[in-house]
């Protein structure tokens, strides 16, 4: 079922079409909400270490805290999904990451960049938890992942391009003129993100169903492996320029680019296997290849050898990340899906909090590098064991709901 609430006239769900007005839309404002994004994000280390004198573990720490405001509205930003409410916490979030960047630009001091990065982390509650939601309520069952990996192909074209870009722009213009930029592109994401606005609005709002567990159950396994997957995100968007540093290595900002580039191949072809084969046979090697990489970033010395890390990186988590939310969406029926959703992303974060905040202090006691192996082995230890576990209990391949 598809309600006018969810910004949708009539569902798509009937047919197999794809391609529609308000699937556009929702790809060009993830295009933008993500974009405001990846341009400070990368500059923030820099900013943190150069400007401000912050070693790695203060680091995490900042960088970290960023997850914890987006992990604590979720479960009940969730509630209100579950009752078809996603306009709404769309459009709130991305004003929310147009402000913080033009906070960034007067955050001067540790404490009042704790204080941004906390408010800077319920923008992406809200949008991350409403926008996938909205993208499998307008999109047929049947061609669910390759929709989700559409949708993430918007955050992946972000991810090439704005990271070094906000990097050149703090070098020639210094960092206020980053996160004046990055405020300028959110401005556009909420424009772009209130043409969602649903239209045809019933005359007597539909009953919302009864609230239910903040959390789904029945998701919890591929959030567990969700969480193995971000724990190596969170150490790569983290520390990998702060690594590239410490080693002299030139072109460093590029590494998100190639990082991307392997993102949108395995986009390009991971959505359509896992709705043929299955989600666990293409989320399993994503993230055993996203922790291959993290043992290669330890290991180099030179851009090339990064690069190779990058691709392999972008590749292992562009298979993984749509098809395990789309199994997440596939696990429960429609009047549970935000809470699903909601239940994957607390994984989501909570894997990026830990490998920002808990390895930052790793990497100060051992090196840097020392830490991107250490994590690299132990992810590909727990990405074995939760692979064996799925294929022991006969986990179904997903089961649309």
């Amino acid at each position: 079922m598809t309600s006018a609430r969810a910004g949708v006239v009539a569902s798509p769900e009937a047919g197999d079409r794809l391609w529609t007005v308000p699937y556009v839309l929702a790809l060009l404002s993830a295009l933008l909400f993500f974009s405001t994004f990846y341009l400070a994000l990368a500059a923030l280390p820099k900013y943190l270490k150069d400007q401000l004198g912050s070693g790695t573990g203060e680091i995490g720490l900042v960088l970290g805290l960023f997850a914890v405001t987006a992990i604590t509205p979720r479960p009940f930003i969730g509630r209100l999904v579950n009752g078809g409410m996603t306009f709404g916490p769309m459009v709130i979030c991305a004003a929310i990451f147009m402000l913080a960047n033009l906070f960034y630009a007067g955050a001067t001091t540790i404490p009042l960049l704790i204080a941004v990065r906390l408010f800077h982390g319920g923008g992406m509650a809200g949008y991350t938890t409403a926008a996938p939601s909205l993208v499998a309520a307008i999109t047929p069952a049947s061609r669910r992942g390759e929709a989700m990996a559409y949708w993430g192909v918007a955050n992946t074209l972000a991810l090439a391009v704005c990271p070094a870009l906000g990097l050149a722009l703090a070098g020639w213009w210094g960092y206020p003129a980053c996160f004046a930029v990055a405020a300028a592109v959110g401005a556009a994401a909420v424009l772009v993100t209130a043409l969602l606005r649903p239209r045809n609005r019933p005359a007597a709002r539909p009953a919302l169903p009864p609230p239910g567990p903040l959390l789904e159950s029945r998701v919890l396994l591929p959030a567990l492996a969700c969480f193995v997957m971000m724990l190596g995100y969170g150490v790569i968007i983290t520390f990998i320029i702060i690594l590239a540093d410490e080693r002299h290595i030139a072109g460093s900002g590029f590494f998100f680019t190639i990082y991307a580039a392997g993102l949108l191949v395995a986009r390009a072809i991971a959505g359509r296997l896992s709705d043929r084969y299955g989600r666990w046979i293409v989320a399993v090697p994503g993230i055993a290849c996203l922790a291959t990489a993290l043992i290669v970033a330890a290991l180099a010395h030179a851009l090339p050898l990064l690069a190779v890390a990058a691709l392999l990186a972008g590749a292992g988590f562009g298979a993984a990340q749509p098809a395990l939310l789309a199994l997440t969406v596939d696990l429960v029926p429609h009047d549970r899906r935000g809470s699903a959703v909601a239940t994957y992303y607390v994984a989501h974060e909570s894997g990026i909090a830990t490998g920002s905040i808990a390895l930052g202090w790793v990497a100060q006691a051992i090196t840097t590098g020392g830490m991107f192996a250490l994590t690299g082995a132990a992810l590909l230890v727990a990405i074995a064991a939760l692979g064996l576990h799925v294929w022991r209990t006969g986990q179904e391949r997903f089961a649309p709901a």
